[in-house]
């Protein structure tokens, strides 16, 4: 019996100190939704959408080449970790996400020297679950007349109209505003594929 005692004197003092440790975090930190957030250090990031502080991310899921042709199908697949741990986050509520390209000055480019659109495919998706991908995408125009002969994909995510309902998910809530969007710098568009 004494052995018993001792352990329930044991698991009460972890309890303690574990409640203990909650509650100095709580002291130090009294905004609880600040913790855990993160600046970017991506210059473009900043220049683009602003300085802002993020909790999660978005990363490329698998290969993805840095050398793509003009008028060639290519895919891109994402997914969202959490910035602290790396860890990969399955969101319940759904995300939308856009692809865009951008110089390296920091100037969105959104259409080819023609007029059409530079991004052939859909450039919006949503990201549930964790991943998304953009799929049978291609850019309709060469790289070679920009800075440095490249240009950068960016994955950022932006407001939803759809209402989430967290009662039927296990998954937790993802505030769009707190996910640090990709950026694919100095992806080079070629104008065709020599064999």
């Amino acid at each position: 019996m004494a052995n018993s005692l001792d352990l329930l004197k044991k698991d009460d003092s972890k309890d303690r100190k574990r409640a203990q440790g909650e509650s100095s975090f709580l002291l130090n930190n009294p905004e609880k939704g600040e913790q855990n957030l993160f600046e970017t250090k991506d210059l473009l990031t900043n220049q683009l959408f602003g300085a802002a502080r993020y909790r999660y991310k978005l990363i490329v899921d698998g290969d993805f080449q840095e050398c793509l042709y003009k008028e060639r199908n290519f895919n891109l697949k994402v997914k969202l970790v959490e910035v602290s741990s790396g860890k990969e986050q399955l969101n319940g509520n759904i995300v939308n996400v856009c692809l865009g390209v951008c110089d390296d000055n920091g100037e969105w480019i959104h259409e080819t020297k023609e007029g059409v659109s530079f991004v052939k495919g859909k450039i919006e998706a949503e990201l549930y679950h964790g991943s998304t991908s953009f799929v049978k995408m291609a850019c309709r125009d060469v790289s070679r007349s920009f800075v440095n002969k490249t240009v950068n994909l960016v994955v950022y995510p932006k407001p939803t109209v759809l209402k989430y309902s967290g009662e039927s998910s296990i998954e937790e809530y993802i505030d769009y505003s707190l996910i640090e969007p990709l950026i694919i710098h100095g992806v080079s568009i070629k104008a065709k594929k020599r064999e």
